[in-house]
């Protein structure tokens, strides 16, 4: 088994993207980062090759899980063969350090997890499973995640990208 830990604002889009999307599209809509869905998408397909990879939403989003699953669904994450859960709830949505491990331990302190957030959770996560973006101006891309792949033995999935674009010159 392998966790993937999802928070949404600030991971799956940032006010950047916000901003320029809404100016440039004159979108009416919210919508997340496509760049971002992409990593997700690549994260998950690389993780499966060595492990069964498991979504949990630890966002704020999961107040409303039927919804946040939907929503990431119709935004381009495929869920299919994905078990996709959620961190428990408490008080202070801002322990989510504290509701990430509280999840680990219920299942069996599982060492295989990358939790992706834009909380500073340095203090109790290692660089090699916490991945920090941020709101204003870094969402998630695929060489944020390059640290993280390669704690578990996994390659960089930019290098994945370049290997199959030097396939298709060929």
């Amino acid at each position: 088994d392998f966790y993937v830990f999802l928070d949404f604002d600030g991971v799956l889009y940032d006010l950047e993207y916000f901003v320029m999307n809404k100016i440039k599209n004159n979108e009416k809509l919210f919508r997340f980062a496509p760049d971002s869905i992409e990593t997700l998408n690549a994260l998950f397909k690389q993780l499966a090759t060595q492990y069964k990879p498991h979504l949990v939403i630890s966002s704020f989003w999961r107040h409303k899980f039927p919804l946040a699953v939907r929503v990431l669904k119709n935004q381009g994450f495929d869920i299919v063969g994905v078990p996709i859960s959620k961190t428990e709830i408490t008080k202070n949505y801002l322990n989510r350090g504290q509701e990430i491990k509280a999840f680990l331990k219920e299942h069996d302190e599982c060492p295989n997890f990358i939790v992706l957030d834009d909380l500073n959770l340095s203090e109790e996560f290692s660089p090699n499973n916490y991945v920090q973006t941020n709101i204003l101006n870094d969402r998630l891309t695929k060489q944020k995640l390059d640290r993280a792949l390669e704690h578990y033995g996994l390659p960089s999935l930019a290098t994945l990208d370049e290997n199959v674009s030097e396939g298709m010159d060929k």
